[in-house]
């Protein structure tokens, strides 16, 4: 059997000198090397003019707001880097724009189309799959690539708003529909946001995420609770998601000090979650644990018994998921990444994104259902958790792919 080669571009991507706050495409690119395919990773790393990080430097938390993310690199970076890691060969690849959120230039992205065709060549490497994730300048290079490999699979993964999209492309993104075969969004909501603003798609699927199998086990069941009592968040603690807010959501609904709230994960939030503690008179139930490795934190989940995070802009969230697969009761925001693995009241809950008065309804609710009624919700929630392994979920991902060659749509 011949080996299938995947070539994967992206703009995230763990490397030895730059810290990311997901590993998702990593964790696709090792499971389809451990699958018997040769993966071939493309990571565009943006550089900037050196005026933007002395502003970052000196503006930290400005930087942080506006970009939404706390792992922001301060520091710009100019070589090209290869390395492999878990057996996956990357080539990171810095690549120049002069504003943040603008597309790049013409001339930036021809020079490094002829850059990837250089690195391919070198190694005799003719892609069947292409695949690009993010939307910027993964749809452009990818378009650009089918041009040049057209009996290549091409396919973008979108993890951002159709907003967002619109915003960049305007009206331009039709520019490059004949050359991508296939659309993949990483929520059901994002597709149906796409399609609404832009066009209806013959082939197009939900690239879901899949927990690693450390957070599944056969041994895994639900707990008795006749309360929650014990609440957990775990992420980056940013504006966006809101975890301030969960504090004095929990005072209003448990007007005792009878439960315990942990936050794992570190951001320019700790100020505010601290300063909502002390307002609630909640500092001695409040816990800021710091950042746990995904291995340690398997102890948090499996100590509490509702796991809380409603942001916003959530493409997926894996956490949600390794919560669920250890039991906990989790509230999730409606309409973003996880609606749609979550169905509301069945395997968890659903709650508008920021709304404190909806959280506080919904806790409410969830503490005055009976036990069996939570062991049932538990339940669903580690057999959903249970078929979304990384395993089952990237051999769905590519196999999706791989059947769309044979479809008449492609022909």
């Amino acid at each position: 059997m011949i080996q299938k080669k995947i070539l994967l571009v992206t703009t995230m991507y763990p490397t030895p000198r730059s810290e990311v706050h997901t590993t998702i495409c990593h964790d696709f690119a090792k499971a389809w090397v451990d699958s018997g395919y040769d993966v071939k990773v493309i990571h565009f790393k943006s550089v900037f003019p050196v005026v933007f990080y002395y502003l970052a430097r000196l503006f930290r938390p400005l930087a942080i707001k506006y970009s939404g993310n706390d792992k922001l690199d301060i520091a710009p970076v100019y070589d090209e880097i290869s390395y492999n890691i878990e057996g996956v060969t990357v080539h990171s690849i810095p690549i120049f724009k002069y504003l943040p959120h603008r597309r790049y230039g013409k001339s930036v992205i021809g020079s490094n189309i002829e850059r990837i065709q250089s690195i391919m060549n070198t190694d005799g490497f003719i892609p069947d799959i292409m695949i690009g994730h993010f939307y910027n300048p993964q749809i452009e290079i990818i378009s650009r690539l089918k041009s040049i490999y057209p009996k290549s699979i091409s396919c973008v993964v979108l993890h951002e708003k159709a907003e967002v999209i619109k915003k960049l492309y305007h009206k331009t993104l039709h520019n490059y529909k004949d050359n991508i075969d296939i659309w993949g969004f990483r929520s059901k909501s994002l597709r149906a946001g796409f399609e609404g603003m832009f066009w209806q798609l013959p082939i197009s699927f939900v690239n879901y995420s899949g927990i690693s199998s450390n957070f599944v086990s056969s041994a895994n069941t639900p707990l008795p609770r006749k309360k929650l009592n014990k609440f957990l968040y775990v992420g980056q603690l940013i504006e966006r998601k809101y975890p301030s807010m969960i504090v004095s959501a929990l005072k209003q609904a448990f007007l005792n000090k009878d439960y315990d709230l942990m936050f794992v994960g570190s951001g320019s939030e700790e100020y505010n979650i601290r300063a909502a503690a002390k307002k609630n008179s909640s500092t001695d139930i409040v816990k800021l644990c710091g950042q746990i490795s995904r291995e340690d934190v398997l102890d948090y989940y499996d100590a509490a018994d509702c796991f809380i995070m409603v942001s916003r802009d959530e493409a997926f969230g894996l956490v949600y998921l390794e919560a669920m697969s250890r039991g906990c009761i989790t509230i999730a925001a409606r309409n973003e990444g996880i609606d749609g693995v979550i169905i509301h009241g069945v395997n968890g809950f659903l709650c508008e994104a920021g709304n404190q008065d909806e959280l506080v309804y919904l806790l409410r609710h969830i503490n005055s259902l009976s036990e069996n009624e939570l062991m049932k919700i538990s339940s669903n929630a580690i057999e959903t958790a249970r078929s979304m392994t990384i395993e089952n979920t990237s051999k769905n991902y590519i196999e999706f792919v791989m059947a769309a060659k044979s479809s008449s749509i492609l022909k």
